[in-house]
């Protein structure tokens, strides 16, 4: 599997998943970072929010990577008003995911990552979305089960 995974994380719990998620796989990683930085967890929220009204999304400062030598992208993000983080969104919709395993995982309080694939799936144009994984403060989930199948699947 040649992997690269993309996430981006504000308070560093997506972060750890990812990251061990590339001690698993061998994966390249990319931390999709803010131009202007969100914030605690509350100024976050109205930051979030203001976004969604406004329509004016932070920008990222990341290069849009070269990816055709991937064959697996794995996308990490904290789930933020019941879906992806719009940075994270907008940095994919540049990435060219034609023909990509993407592989999504994500951390929240509650929020199962079951309602952000709809929009995953809209922004990753051409990539087939596949085992998806979430962590919530409830459910850890089991990680030793979801990346065993991933190695497996070749």
């Amino acid at each position: 599997m040649r992997s690269v995974i993309i996430f981006f994380s504000n308070s560093g719990i997506t972060e750890k998943l990812a990251k061990r998620i590339r001690k698993d796989t061998d994966s390249d990683i990319i931390k999709v970072l803010p131009e202007n930085e969100y914030g605690g967890y509350v100024v976050s929220i109205v930051k979030m929010i203001k976004e969604k009204i406004t329509k004016n999304t932070t920008r990222f400062i990341n290069d849009i990577p070269d990816l055709s030598e991937k064959d697996t992208v794995f996308v990490g993000y904290p789930i933020w008003g019941g879906g992806v983080p719009q940075i994270l969104l907008d940095y994919l919709s540049e990435c060219d995911l034609s023909g990509k395993q993407i592989i999504p995982f994500s951390t929240a309080g509650a929020s199962s990552i079951k309602g952000s694939l709809k929009k995953l799936k809209e922004v990753c144009k051409g990539g087939k979305i596949k085992y998806p994984f979430s962590v919530t403060k409830k459910n850890r989930g089991n990680y030793e089960s979801w990346i065993n199948k991933i190695r497996s699947a070749g």
